[in-house]
């Protein structure tokens, strides 16, 4: 059997985007994923320095803080919000540590606040995270 063009301009009008659309939800997802990653990673700070570091095991809650910012796991979130999140998150994903990375610039009563408000939300295990001392100063 000959075929005209008329029947390969139909198939054409039949094409479906179910694919196209499957594939970027797929790279949409993927890139949500990722950008947590890099914005969390991104943030450079000036920790101070010890000589004897232990490491936290388990579970554990990350706090950020900076002179202008304050991040909860990665998140933004006001000084006032960090007792129910704290609360929430020990309560349903059973985290019962908080570490708090602090800049070396931070005020030492803003970082009072958060780790009462750390105490405040049940956790009573708190560390501050530094960087490692190199022993030959």
């Amino acid at each position: 059997m000959i075929r005209t063009g008329e029947n390969r301009q139909d198939t054409m009008d039949q094409v479906s985007i179910t694919n196209l659309i499957d594939v970027l939800l797929v790279l949409l997802l993927i890139f949500m994923i990722s950008a947590r990653t890099f914005v969390h990673e991104s943030k450079s700070l000036a920790l101070p320095e010890a000589r004897h570091i232990q490491k936290p095991a388990g579970n554990k809650i990350e706090i950020t803080v900076t002179s202008q910012d304050l991040q909860l796991d990665g998140r933004s979130v006001g000084m006032g919000d960090i007792e129910d999140k704290v609360r929430h998150m020990a309560m349903s994903g059973g985290q019962n540590q908080v570490v708090i990375r602090a800049d070396g610039g931070v005020a030492y009563g803003r970082l009072m606040m958060v780790m009462n408000a750390v105490r405040r939300g049940g956790v009573d295990s708190v560390s501050l995270a530094v960087r490692s001392q190199s022993t030959d100063r």
